[in-house]
């Protein structure tokens, strides 16, 4: 590889491809606080930042070892809390980038639930209105709508999804 320090950081694809050596070499190159701000910036990317976040973990629990069983050598702790102040910038960077992907997939499944308990509770429907003898396979399926609960916040027990279907997805059900 090219000088650690000098790789462009907005040429993602090519840091991406860098092999593993090149990579770490490029991460520690640039671990101090002097370095590049685009450097991390890149490395924070969403297509690099589980890597960077895998090599200094790597090189933490290395240190830590080290430090822990006296092999350390003497810049060895002052290099555990560069590591540990660019992990937290990485861990940062993860969560980011994990809401980033969770709050789409979010809505869809939402939308899936609500098409699922729609055709529940239509068919249901559909049986109530032949004067169909529901199967326990039937029942089974139906209850599923009362014991379903769609929570809007953590620690709120939620909505059954027939009270959703009878109520704020009534209109998608007709």
């Amino acid at each position: 590889m090219e000088d650690a320090q000098s790789p462009d950081p907005d040429d993602i694809a090519y840091l991406a491809g860098l092999s593993d050596a090149d990579f770490a070499a490029l991460v520690f190159a640039n671990v101090a606080p002097t370095a590049p701000e685009k450097i991390w910036l890149a490395l924070c990317d969403t297509e690099l930042v589980w890597r960077s976040s895998h090599v200094l973990r790597e090189k933490a629990i290395e240190l830590r070892d080290a430090l822990t069983d006296g092999t350390a050598g003497p810049d060895d702790a002052a290099l555990r809390k560069l590591l540990d102040w660019r992990l937290r910038q990485v861990r940062q960077a993860r969560k980011a980038y994990a809401e980033l992907v969770r709050q789409p997939r979010e809505g869809h499944n939402r939308a899936v639930i609500r098409a699922l308990a729609v055709g529940i509770n239509n068919h249901r429907a559909a049986c109530v209105a032949e004067k169909l003898e529901p199967e326990p396979h039937d029942n089974d399926l139906w209850a599923l709508l009362e014991d379903l609960r769609i929570a809007e916040e953590p620690g709120n027990p939620g909505v059954s999804l027939l009270d959703m279907v009878r109520g704020p997805w009534a209109q998608v059900a007709a």
